[in-house]
């Protein structure tokens, strides 16, 4: 293991200020900003959901999932990444069950409508996958 003495530490620093480098530690908003550029199918489901609001309620929804989530006490185990991803995810299914019980002719049932809004997301499940490098687990 490479250990640095402070002095390379203010050189190492000196040189990321010099190139204009700034190094911050990953923040959800940070992978909320690129799930819409990265994510085609999150673009897709967010041009067929009704209304011109529904990015910021699913925005504001992982937001919610992710505040009660850092009173959990195994919140620190997760990565910031994973953590980003399974609260929009969870918020991205809400939203979609809440369209198909309260937003369109054919009202459902609130376990019709988890099931189909499930079903939907999937794509976005894969996609996500793939791209931050996530290997799904079944759970039993």
């Amino acid at each position: 293991m490479l250990m640095l003495t402070p002095n390379d530490q203010l050189t190492q620093k000196e040189l990321l200020r010099t190139f204009g480098y700034q190094v911050y530690d990953p923040t959800p908003q940070a992978f909320l900003s690129e799930f819409g550029l990265a994510l085609p199918s999150v673009e897709e489901l967010m041009r067929s959901a009704n209304g011109t609001d529904s990015w910021l309620m699913v925005k504001s929804s992982m937001w919610d999932i992710l505040s009660e989530a850092i009173h959990e006490p195994d919140f620190i185990r997760f990565p910031t990444s994973l953590l980003t991803c399974a609260s929009f995810i969870n918020a991205l299914v809400n939203y979609l069950q809440f369209t198909q019980e309260y937003g369109g002719k054919n009202q459902l049932q609130p376990k019709t409508s988890r099931d189909r809004a499930e079903q939907r997301v999937l794509k976005v499940v894969d996609e996500m996958n793939t791209v931050m490098g996530f290997h799904p687990v079944r759970l039993t």
